[in-house]
């Protein structure tokens, strides 16, 4: 099952997906996000100051910033105790992103070898003939 909070349509429209604790979740935490992201952007866009030593200071995040940072981390906090990755995207989708293959095929035979396992017998072969040869 995915939950998520919109479904795209064949013509490109976007529809709401029936709610559940943890698409309000994802809506909740993408809200601190834009939140904490227009705080953030007012404060980091005021001219740094100087201290004695003519080093950059810039300003101190606000009670609001770190408010929203909070609330966010302990959203998120709730939101991933509640949620295995499986509910949120395809496991196929998680696997394809890390470079693995589907649960149902078989490794390929032309994927790079291991950097941490010994060199397969052709690997060998190929050093020692090299090797010989000078």
């Amino acid at each position: 099952m995915l939950v998520g909070c919109h479904s795209e349509e064949p013509d490109g429209k976007r529809n709401a997906l029936p709610s559940s604790p943890v698409s309000e979740g994802l809506s909740e935490g993408a809200r601190l996000i834009s939140d904490l992201q227009s705080y953030q952007w007012q404060r980091l866009s005021e001219p740094p100051s100087l201290d004695k030593s003519r080093h950059t200071v810039l300003p101190p995040p606000s009670q609001q910033e770190r408010g929203t940072a909070t609330k966010l981390v302990t959203q998120l906090a709730v939101l991933t105790a509640q949620t295995r990755p499986g509910d949120l995207v395809q496991v196929s989708s998680l696997r394809g992103a890390m470079g693995l293959p589907a649960e149902n095929e078989a490794p390929s035979l032309s994927s790079p070898q291991d950097p941490m396992s010994p060199p397969s017998q052709s690997a060998t072969d190929t050093d020692q003939q090299h090797t010989n040869s000078t």
